[in-house]
């Protein structure tokens, strides 16, 4: 029995999914610093700002961006990285089906929630944004995978998916920084999708 036990331990652990959450590829939470990024070819957007005042910067984060990356066997688009005290802290990437079949076959499923659909505007031709998200939570690393379809806040039909890796620590302590032009999605499905 005690053998057993062991081969089915030992099973799981060499099951692919079991791998460690701390990124994609190279861009690694708590390690990639901005010249990492400058080396890849990412470029620096201006600071974020805090919310409610006309100019003051949140000095201790920076904003890269590349329109294309490659992750394992996969071009990444419009990825956005955002390092806390020149550190990386979150990543945000459109969500293609190839990248979520190779974000699964490293991290596993992942924790599905249950379907939302909240109504954001009012127009004769709106219709329920449909939200859907999986996410995988190792330590404080994060990862939230989302699709949505419907009408946007802004009464136009959006379509999209969207990967979001971050350090949930720091993302907490960025809340006085408007962070939400990086990721509008993120942050809807962060309001209303259970935690």
């Amino acid at each position: 029995m005690k053998w057993l036990i062991a081969g089915l331990l030992l099973l799981s652990y060499l099951m692919p999914g079991q791998s460690t959450l701390n990124g994609l590829g190279r861009l690694v939470i708590g390690q990639t610093t901005a010249d990492a990024l400058l080396r890849l070819g990412f470029r620096e957007l201006d600071p974020p700002l805090v919310k409610g005042t006309i100019a003051l910067p949140c000095s201790h984060l920076r904003i890269f961006q590349t329109d294309r990356f490659r992750y394992e066997n996969h071009i990444v688009s419009d990825l956005t990285a955002i390092l806390y005290d020149d550190r990386l802290f979150w990543i945000s990437c459109d969500l293609t089906d190839s990248l979520k079949t190779a974000f699964i076959g490293r991290h596993g499923p992942g924790r599905p929630a249950p379907q939302h659909r909240p109504i954001l505007c009012r127009g004769p031709e709106a219709r329920p944004l449909t939200l859907s998200s999986v996410s995988w939570l190792y330590g404080e690393v994060q990862a939230l995978a989302v699709t949505a379809e419907g009408t946007g806040a802004d009464c136009r039909n959006l379509r999209a998916a969207r990967l979001n890796i971050v350090d949930r620590t720091l993302l907490a302590v960025t809340t006085e920084c408007d962070l939400e032009g990086v990721d509008p999605l993120f942050e809807t499905a962060r309001k209303v999708l259970p935690p």
